[in-house]
């Protein structure tokens, strides 16, 4: 267990006291005096050494001491020096508020310029960084407050973190533990899946939610479905399909018969007629042409072949034209490197012994005699070889130059046969052009044909006494098709009856879905009422666990951490209870402290850490519970004018 104890603390023009030093018991100190007297200066300088906030809370309050008009008095340095004890071990800290003072530039006097903060640990100056990882390293400043005031928890900690805290120090409960407790809540662990209760809840609230919207909105379309319905008072479906069918076999008479009034018996006649004679038309025409197409489509496809042989012709001289002039350069080229290599045996032939050869380049000494024969001789050689390599690379490009202009000439030679071809098929050409225009022409000449003559004359006739037929049948036709007309608006009207049972039958089965839908939300419903009580059954009995196992804790406090709505639900909260009362329900100011000072010595064991424990308005308790933190007891005196101390 970790130890702070206040072993003294100094204040030096501090919130109105010049100068004050208290030294403090190590169980127990006691500070007298009247109202406005600087008791809780006291501790408002030790949380401001600490934390730079008085012991409300507040950053911004007043430090500096002021005159009788409320002014602050200027130049004064304010200053809280504590010697504390941790674990045993004295160490002095110190905070000084310091005024700055400077003077402009061409003025005598200075002017404010602000506040500064020195900070000291055991008389060695320190950076606020440095002091406040010091202050931390000893004491978190919320952990500060829950072991050091007895009605900070209580009244000041936010209930949430009351609870979390009072969790945190008793262990939760696991789900599992919770279920295993209870017989009743063994299909709960099937109902929450993979999902955690709270999880669980928000799933069932939302899931209830659009449930309600079905089963709230359900009747209402049920309702207008039920008004969607077509009244069929004295209508039955199979007299009106029946009277329909009736009515259009009526129709499919009046239609032959309006068939046989527009066609009319003469008119059919015609129509035979007129068909025969077209037939013979064709026949005409078709005999007369398939012999010329089949003699036309010969006749082309020996242009085409001839075009074609020319087409090839007229590649193939393309092609032996480019290999004549390539065999030509070929030729030139051989030619010339002929005329090279002549050159090159005369040089090589001319060349002689020179004399300087005789002799040494270096020294200039004339070679021994052997030595100069073997030179003449190797020289000899050499050029007797050169010769002859130059003369068979003459006698091979002879050959070649040879063998291309033969070729050549076997090129030029081909060229003139083809020519000679090509000239003999162009007139055959133009001859077979002229005979295919001839028999094309010859193709329209059926019409001519005195057979075909005299058919065109009969179908005119035909198509004249047609005209006339038309006319006649053109006012019985439209009589019968108003009577038909007449038929299909009484077929329309049964249809819009019949259509009725069709609209009724959809509207109903709209309705059973609907009726189904509403069901199948009510039952859904009911499964989520269930598993609703199942959850509130389990937070019952956690809250039970819970409080239970917390509460075991404490002496003299007992904790509510749920609370029972109307509706029957579980709500989460944090209530202190005292010997059974309230904490906000007229607790008195003693069994406050107390109830805080329990609390105090709870969290001081799980966190392992005492620091002293400040009680204002002490003269309200008789007994103060047991703790083994250090006491600073605050108490209300009238008769001490001045601040008196009791270590």
């Amino acid at each position: 267990m970790k130890t702070i104890k206040l072993k003294s603390l100094e204040l030096e023009n501090f919130k109105g006291i010049k100068q004050l030093t208290v030294n403090f018991g190590p169980e127990q100190t006691s500070i007298f005096g009247g109202n406005g007297t600087g008791k809780t200066t006291i501790l408002d300088a030790f949380t401001w050494l600490l934390f730079d906030k008085d012991s409300t809370n507040k950053k911004d309050f007043a430090i500096k001491t002021k005159d009788t008009d409320g002014k602050d008095i200027p130049r004064l340095d304010h200053v809280v020096k504590a010697v504390l004890l941790v674990e045993g071990e004295e160490t002095e800290i110190t905070k000084k508020l310091v005024e700055k003072w400077t003077r402009k530039r061409g003025e005598a006097d200075q002017e404010f310029s602000g506040n500064t903060t020195e900070y000291h640990i055991d008389g060695i100056k320190q950076k606020a960084s440095e002091f406040k990882v010091y202050v931390n390293s000893l004491v978190d400043e919320e952990v500060f407050k829950l072991i050091t005031n007895p009605l900070f928890f209580n009244e000041q900690y936010e209930w949430k973190k009351r609870r979390e805290m009072l969790v945190q120090i008793a262990g939760d409960i696991s789900d599992q533990d919770v279920i295993e407790s209870n017989d009743k809540l063994k299909e709960l662990t099937a109902v929450l899946g993979k999902h955690s209760v709270n999880d669980k809840l928000k799933q069932i609230a939302e899931q209830k939610k659009d449930l309600k919207k079905v089963l709230d909105l359900t009747p209402d379309r049920i309702s207008e479905a039920t008004l969607a319905k077509e009244d069929v008072t004295g209508l039955d479906p199979s007299d009106i399909s029946g009277e329909i069918q009736v009515i259009q076999d009526q129709i499919n008479a009046k239609q032959d018969e309006l068939q046989l009034a527009r066609n009319g018996g003469m008119k059919a006649n015609l129509l035979k007629q007129k068909a025969n004679i077209e037939a013979e038309l064709a026949a005409i025409k078709s005999d007369y042409q398939t012999d010329l197409h089949e003699q036309i489509g010969k006749k082309n496809k020996e242009l085409t072949e001839m075009q074609n042989t020319v087409a090839n012709a007229d590649m193939e001289i393309g092609r032996l034209i480019n290999e004549s002039t390539a065999l030509e350069q070929d030729i030139k080229r051989m030619e010339e490197q002929l005329m090279a290599k002549g050159d090159e045996w005369r040089e090589v032939n001319t060349q002689t012994f020179d004399k300087h050869r005789k002799s040494c380049p270096t020294c200039g000494q004339t070679f021994p005699a052997n030595q100069i024969e073997k030179m003449i001789a190797n020289f000899k050689n050499e050029k007797a070889e050169k010769e002859a390599a130059i003369s068979a690379a003459g006698f091979k490009l002879k050959e070649d130059v040879a063998a291309t202009e033969e070729k050549r000439a076997d090129a030029l030679k081909k060229i003139e046969e083809l020519q000679g071809t090509h000239g003999q098929f162009d007139s055959s050409i133009v001859i077979l052009k002229e005979e295919l225009a001839e028999m094309r022409a010859s193709l329209e000449k059926y019409a001519a044909d005195p057979v075909y003559l005299e058919a065109q004359k009969e179908l005119e006739m035909v198509m004249e006494q047609m005209q006339d037929e038309n006319g006649a049948s053109t006012a019985r036709a439209s009589e019968i098709q108003t009577e038909i007309d007449q038929l299909q608006r009484e077929i329309a009207s049964l249809q819009v009856d019949l259509n009725k049972f069709n609209i009724n039958k959809r509207q109903d089965d709209r309705i059973a879905e609907l009726n189904q839908q509403m069901d199948d939300a009510a039952e859904k419903y009911n499964e989520l009422e269930q598993a609703l009580y199942l959850i509130e059954t389990f937070n019952k009995s956690k809250s039970s666990m819970l409080e239970e196992r917390i509460n075991s804790k404490f002496k003299y406090v007992n904790f509510q951490l749920f609370k029972q709505n109307i509706n029957g639900g579980i709500e989460e909260c944090c209530e202190t209870l005292y010997n059974g009362v309230p904490y906000n329900s007229g607790l008195n100011n003693a069994a406050r402290i107390n109830g805080g000072l329990d609390i105090i010595n709870t969290l001081s064991e799980h966190l392992e850490l005492t620091a002293p424990v400040f009680i204002d308005n002490r003269e309200s308790v008789i007994d103060l519970v047991d703790t083994e933190a250090q006491i600073i007891n605050l108490i209300v005196s009238e008769q001490d004018k001045n601040l008196r101390v009791e270590a």
